[in-house]
């Protein structure tokens, strides 16, 4: 356990290598300094070092025991179960801090504190948890604060709300990270938990009043049953319409001064209806919101629009993702019955229907299904990072079925697990939105892994004025693509958006109806009018470089090569520049400058591309700050010192979103491009001809002809666009500090104060 704690520890940047073996020593034969004793665990141990921080071990602990059941209170991982479990009282007078419980199976938890503990202490605490605890030292100046601060936090959330979402914790149906995040969601919408729980399909409506009922000790009622009752219309019709509809209760029967009721809220108070009905006592059932809803509009009359106003969710036909192609069973290998075929799809069809309606509900890029030993892991790239799906739960007991359905639907050979597989198949929504869904299988240790991208294909690309270049860019930059001829190379590892701006430019292009426009692409994303598209079959021999030498023959202007990968094609689209033809193509290159020296390399005389190359934009995609949750923040020094190597101005303010409820509390919503521009001059050309290395290119061009993706990024950031503490995770690093100096160097660091373009 220690050592793979420290190797997480590791990975995640917490600790070096250094740190991590003198943990390792100190583990072995101690250290009277720090007062750790031989055999400490090393996350305590790594804690006491000053390396790390108790939030930072706890994180890893559960990360490596797979525990989502805790709750982000200021920087401690806070059990509520915990909480719970352990009152105010006993928290303060043994200063402590009920952190997050690890090993469910031996009921043990992890118990924070900023002194050690007696024998008799533990006893005392363990025997009124009724579980074992494990210490973890806390730094903290003053431990009895944040105990007040985390306890009183915990309150603010709703005792009733936490504990609810602490029972749907502990039976699987959700993680306490959904929990938590429907909790903010419903303060903000004044909604109650199980509500936004239901309406955002993180669990589904029986299910939840299942427990709740349970939960409340309170029958669960059935809206048919109810209303078959002889006398329910003659009671419910002596309670006004808006008290009912507000409330949301239906009394249904009176019997021996007792008063039945209906309510979809276990909370609602009925004090009113004894006064009402003169009784003395209300005996209450729990119905589902749909059951309330059928209630109501029985025997008040409620309208759907009314019922929509009051937050109820009015069910269509047309909800649901209709799949557009129809599945071929005679293309599969596998002997599998129709009958068999039938019964498969029916019960995992509607699982893989509702991870689809969650993905393109929440903006997703790309779905990922991922097999291990004893659990499955569904998550949703959006805006560039991977968030777990909320709405189904897949684990080992369907997934085969799950991946068998995707690959039927792809039309593979669900038979075939052993190699990699691909397909694609269509899905429109009710509105009419058409989605290309390109899918990729994976076999691996523990059972097939599936990547699912998503592409809507029903929307216009947005124009090159809306990708985020700066207005002086953009100018350039399409007044360089009115040239006759020349080479033009978009940069960037994958995922960077080369393929959206090449889209944009060539939708701008296309308007000149003039021109001719050919493109050899792998795969073909999205289908332009007015541009003549091949799609590349490396196995009959149309590569990319036997599509460029028949594309001669085909009259073009314009042409667009996916992506120069070897030194064949590499060859053929310069030649197809030198013949008269304006070409646009990829490489990747981290940089602009990198592009010369990768070229070099495919074969390229350094003549030859100095005399082609007109403009290398290198690019990434940022996450943009959600513009309804912003807000000022001071990062934190180390990232603010990567980016201004003497320090930000003085009125340099940073942004970052707080999460909100049109970003679903991430803080982020869509991306921005990052651009570098490279404009060939004729200063760059003498360069390039020379065979000039990237740090001499870098230094004779920077704020010149090349202006750095870093003065992009710091521009969007002063505008409050990017938040600064993304930027590590998109931009090349390695390359970074030097950037960062020669521009500081050279002026060209953003300043405090915007500059117009």
């Amino acid at each position: 356990m220690a050592v793979r704690i420290g190797q997480m520890l590791l990975e995640k940047g917490v600790i070096s290598e250094d740190d991590l073996a003198q943990a390792e020593r100190i583990q072995r034969v101690g250290d009277e300094s720090l007062k750790v004793e031989a055999g400490e665990k090393l996350g305590s141990i790594v804690v006491k070092m000053g390396r790390a921080t108790a939030t930072d071990v706890i994180r890893a602990l559960c990360e490596q025991k797979r525990i989502d059941d805790y709750i982000l209170v200021g920087t401690y991982l806070v059990s509520p179960s915990l909480v719970a479990q352990i009152p105010l009282e006993i928290a303060k007078k043994f200063s402590i801090l009920p952190l997050v419980r690890i090993g469910h199976d031996s009921m043990e938890a992890l118990v924070g504190s900023d002194r050690a503990h007696m024998p008799d202490e533990t006893k005392e605490i363990e025997n009124l948890l009724g579980i074992k605890i494990e210490w973890l030292h806390v730094i903290e100046k003053n431990l009895a604060k944040v105990i007040e601060r985390v306890y009183a936090k915990m309150a603010d959330r709703g005792v009733r709300s936490v504990r609810i979402g602490e029972v749907l914790a502990r039976e699987g149906l959700v993680t306490a990270e959904e929990v938590e995040w429907a909790l903010k969601l419903a303060r903000r919408t004044n909604k109650k938990l199980g509500r936004v729980l239901v309406d955002e399909n993180l669990v589904s409506e029986a299910k939840f009043y299942d427990v709740l009922s349970r939960h409340k000790h309170l029958p669960l009622g059935k809206a048919a049953e109810i209303m078959a009752q002889k006398e329910a219309g003659g009671v419910a019709g002596k309670l006004s319409r808006n008290f009912a509809v507000y409330n949301e209760v239906v009394p249904f029967r009176i019997e021996d001064s007792k008063l039945f009721v209906a309510v979809s809220d276990a909370e609602t108070d009925l004090a009113e209806l004894k006064k009402i009905y003169h009784c003395k006592e209300t005996v209450v059932s729990i119905v589902t919101m749909s059951d309330m809803l059928a209630l109501l509009k029985a025997f008040y009359g409620l309208e759907d629009d009314e019922a929509r106003s009051k937050g109820f969710e009015i069910q269509s036909d047309g909800d649901e993702v209709e799949v557009l192609a129809e599945v071929s069973e005679a293309d599969t290998e596998a002997a599998v019955s129709g009958e068999q075929l039938a019964k498969m799809r029916q019960q995992f069809e509607r699982i893989f229907h509702n991870l689809l309606h969650e993905a393109i509900k929440r903006r997703a890029s790309d779905i990922h299904v991922e097999n291990y030993e004893n659990f499955v892991v569904v998550r949703l790239r959006i805006d560039g990072l991977l968030y777990d799906a909320r709405t189904l739960n897949i684990d080992k007991t369907n997934v085969i079925g799950v991946v068998n359905v995707i690959k039927v639907l792809s039309e593979m050979n669900i038979a075939e697990r052993r190699v990699p597989q691909g397909g694609r198949f269509k899905k429109r929504t009710a509105n009419g939105e058409v989605y290309d869904f390109r899918v990729q299988v994976q076999p691996t240790l523990f059972g097939e892994n599936v990547v699912i991208r998503l592409l809507n294909q029903s929307v216009s690309f947005a124009p090159l004025s809306d990708l985020g270049f700066s207005k002086t860019h953009l100018k350039r930059y399409t007044k360089i693509c009115e040239n006759p001829s020349g080479l033009i190379l978009i940069t960037g590892p994958t995922g960077s958006g080369k393929t959206t701006t090449l889209y944009s430019t060539l939708d701008h292009l296309r308007k000149d109806t003039t021109k001719k426009i050919v493109t050899i692409e792998d795969p073909i994303e999205y289908s332009l009018p007015r541009i003549q598209q091949s799609q590349s079959h490396d196995l009959i021999g149309y590569t990319f470089a036997a599509a460029t030498r028949s594309f001669l023959r085909q009259d073009p202007d314009v042409a667009l090569i996916g992506e120069i990968r070897d030194e064949e094609t590499a060859h053929e689209t310069i030649k197809m520049s030198q013949t008269g033809h304006l070409v646009f193509s990829t490489l990747h290159t981290n940089t602009s400058a990198s592009a010369a020296s990768r070229m070099f390399v495919l074969g390229i005389e350094p003549e030859l591309l100095a005399s082609e190359l007109l403009v290398v934009m290198a690019q990434r995609l940022a996450r943009k700050v959600c513009p309804d949750c912003k807000s000022a923040y001071d990062p934190k020094e180390e990232i603010v010192k990567m980016f201004y190597p003497e320090g930000a101005p003085g009125d340099m303010k940073f942004y970052r979103g707080t999460g909100c409820n049109k970003c679903e509390g991430l803080g982020h919503l869509g991306r921005v491009a990052l651009a570098e521009f490279w404009y060939i001059d004729q200063g760059s050309r003498l360069l390039i001809s020379k065979r000039a290395d990237e740090d001499t290119i870098l230094n004779e061009t920077m704020g010149v002809s090349l202006f750095p993706i870093l003065s992009d990024a710091l521009e969007k950031v002063r505008d409050g666009i990017v938040d600064i503490a993304g930027l590590p995770t998109v931009l090349p690093m390695v390359s970074l500090g030097p950037i960062a100096r020669i521009m500081h160097d050279k002026g060209l660091l953003a300043s405090g104060r915007k500059v117009e373009a």
